[in-house]
């Protein structure tokens, strides 16, 4: 900030956030911050909460504009990789659960529950967020004795798997496609969870736990709007597994039109972004 300041380059904030955990350890260094925010030729950020931490910090003006994440939309040939994923794993009609993005601790409270309620039909794929700890994920399984199938290893499989370790990189979508369920990692321990707005975008029934609040504002709104369910505890999703299965296994158990209320159809953060930008030329 302090170089652009100095050679007279525009630097603009777009779609900031700030938690009030955040804010806590921004505010032992207020003056350094203070000055800092003070430089940029405009701040907007998410929501009112981000906007009301923001002006703890300086007296700049600050707009609100959006998540610029909602604005997202799957790749245009993706049901064609999703088919092709398919028929790589050998899935058939199998219930997919799909536990996206997981972080430290929270494989294994995963793997554990979903092992331990011996389902028939039922597929399991971990794809941990960070690819350092892949390795660190496949001697879960090993060290439960499960046999799992580690994606990076196999293109295909002549049978199918109950266990995947999702560990390639930019088939996440893919994932989803194939998912009657997904777990949103981050938001099983104190992560504060981790993107939930490719599940919703994909229309997936979507699961996240106590800890939220990196998509406070998000989450909040879809499970306002049926798009989401929220669990305190991992044993809760015995009742919820149970439910979906019941039902006859019915993927798309997320109404579209709830999808688009909650997602931007019009993409207005993005334009918003393109108005900033228009400015300096």
């Amino acid at each position: 900030i302090n170089q652009c300041n100095t050679h007279d380059v525009p630097i603009t904030l777009i779609s900031g956030r700030m938690s009030n955990e955040s804010l806590k350890k921004y505010f032992l260094f207020k003056g350094v911050y203070t000055k800092l925010l003070g430089q940029l030729n405009g701040i907007y950020v998410q929501y009112k909460d981000d906007k009301k931490n923001f002006s703890k910090l300086t007296e700049a003006p600050i707009n609100i504009m959006g998540n610029l994440k909602l604005d997202v939309r799957p790749p245009r040939n993706i049901n064609n990789k999703i088919k092709i994923l398919k028929s790589q794993l050998n899935i058939r009609d199998q219930f997919i659960i799909l536990a996206s993005s997981t972080r430290k601790g929270e494989e294994e409270e995963i793997i554990d529950l979903i092992s331990s309620l011996n389902l028939e039909e039922c597929i399991l794929i971990v794809v941990p967020r960070h690819p350092e700890r892949f390795n660190i994920v496949a001697k879960i399984f090993e060290k439960r004795k499960l046999s799992y199938l580690r994606r990076s290893a196999h293109k295909s499989s002549s049978k199918t798997p109950e266990y995947v370790l999702g560990d390639s990189m930019g088939e996440l979508y893919e994932y989803y496609g194939l998912a009657n369920l997904a777990i949103i990692g981050g938001s099983i321990l104190d992560y504060g969870c981790q993107n939930p707005i490719e599940s919703l975008s994909m229309q997936v029934p979507t699961l996240v736990g106590p800890s939220i609040y990196n998509f406070k504002n998000v989450i909040e709104a879809a499970e306002a709007e049926g798009m989401l369910t929220r669990f305190s505890k991992i044993k809760d999703l015995e009742k919820i597994i149970g439910k979906l299965l019941k039902f006859k296994r019915e993927k798309n158990l997320i109404g579209k039109e709830n999808s688009k209320k909650l997602l931007n159809p019009t993409k207005h953060t993005t334009k918003t972004v393109e108005n900033i930008i228009s400015q300096y030329f």
